[in-house]
């Protein structure tokens, strides 16, 4: 990293960064992978390359497990669009959920997803949020299913 940064050669930067990213990812070293998957996501040239990386960011956020990272995270994507759950950044939420880490509570998640500031129009967010609130009990009978309050 450092021989590309004192060349000034920034696609080998970035190669170097996404393949320290992707090691600490799979080694379980998430805050430095999310360290560097931050660098990326700053340097990436395109709106299409930042949201490539969007994806990864969530799943080590959910893995440090930093829930605070994850859901301003997920503010910063609902204000550009609606997320289904085909959404790359969906799916690595699931697959969190899928496999919880030992001792980690969904609810917690749950609780900070549903304090995002959701802007309205948003309704594709809103069912998969409440379909996971079901899902993990957060639903009490007769109880708020509406992720945002109301």
């Amino acid at each position: 990293e450092r021989k590309a940064v004192a060349e000034d050669k920034p696609q080998m930067l970035q190669e170097v960064r996404e393949g320290l990213a992707d090691l600490y990812k799979k080694s379980g070293q998430f805050e430095l992978a999310a360290d560097y998957l931050d660098r990326l996501y700053e340097t990436a040239a395109t709106a299409k390359a930042k949201r490539a990386i969007l994806p990864d960011l969530m799943y080590v956020y959910l893995r440090i497990p930093d829930v605070d990272l994850a859901s301003r995270l997920l503010e910063d994507c609902l204000l550009e669009q609606d997320l289904d759950s085909n959404d790359a950044i969906l799916r690595s939420v699931e697959d969190y959920f899928a496999e919880l880490p030992v001792g980690a509570d969904p609810n917690e998640l749950l609780d900070a997803f549903a304090k995002v500031q959701v802007p309205k129009g948003r309704p594709l967010w809103q069912n998969r949020l409440r379909e996971w609130m079901i899902r993990f009990g957060k639903a009490k009978a007769g109880g708020n299913l509406e992720p945002d309050g109301t």
